[in-house]
């Protein structure tokens, strides 16, 4: 699909910027504009994207019980969005001159350990991807939360073996490897 991408500072408070509020107006990304339809969240917008533009079908299933399963996991995903505290407090505080919340990043942790051993347990359980034998727009969205997960030296990511093994089978995807190793490079491992 063509599109035009547009990076924002998050670090300036790009995404606040009048322009993308009038997109989108919490100021969350990403965001897009098709014509006079505006989008926010990203799993509208990846739906979106399959829908119209008729993308390979196994992005988001024709099929019902299949898809069922892609909207399974989009709709957990808001489960691991409870671990956002951690992220937050973890990468974005320390760049805003922020002191950290240790009750909200311990809670924000625990969270996220939940909704890992979820994703093990019940998506992964048996299966290569999310949905099934091939990659979705699920998997695309798990990916991104658990990239952030991965720079942190708070979480042993080896406890979570197909998790891991999952996450090297979506870095193969060639969509998935440059976005990233920029979104991993501003984000240095921490303790």
């Amino acid at each position: 699909v063509d599109f035009e991408y547009k990076e924002l500072d998050l670090f300036k408070g790009e995404q606040k910027s009048p322009e993308v509020l009038a997109i989108s107006p919490l100021g969350n990304i990403p965001c897009a504009v098709d014509g006079d339809l505006k989008l926010f969240e990203s799993g509208a917008i990846l739906q979106y994207i399959c829908n119209k533009f008729g993308i390979a079908d196994h992005w988001y299933p024709k099929d019902v019980a299949t898809r069922a399963k892609v909207d399974m996991y989009m709709q957990f995903h808001n489960t691991l969005r409870k671990g956002v505290p951690f992220q937050f407090y973890s990468f974005f505080a320390p760049n805003f001159g922020m002191s950290a919340n240790a009750e909200k990043k311990e809670q924000g942790k625990q969270d996220s350990m939940m909704a890992l051993k979820v994703i093990e347990e019940v998506f992964l359980a048996s299966s290569k991807f999310i949905a099934g034998a091939e990659p979705s727009i699920a998997d695309l969205q798990c990916y991104n939360e658990i990239l952030l997960l991965n720079c942190s030296a708070e979480f042993d990511m080896k406890a979570f073996p197909k998790i891991l093994a999952w996450q090297t089978e979506v870095e193969k995807l060639s969509a998935c490897a440059e976005t990233c190793a920029n979104i991993l490079g501003m984000f240095p491992k921490t303790a």
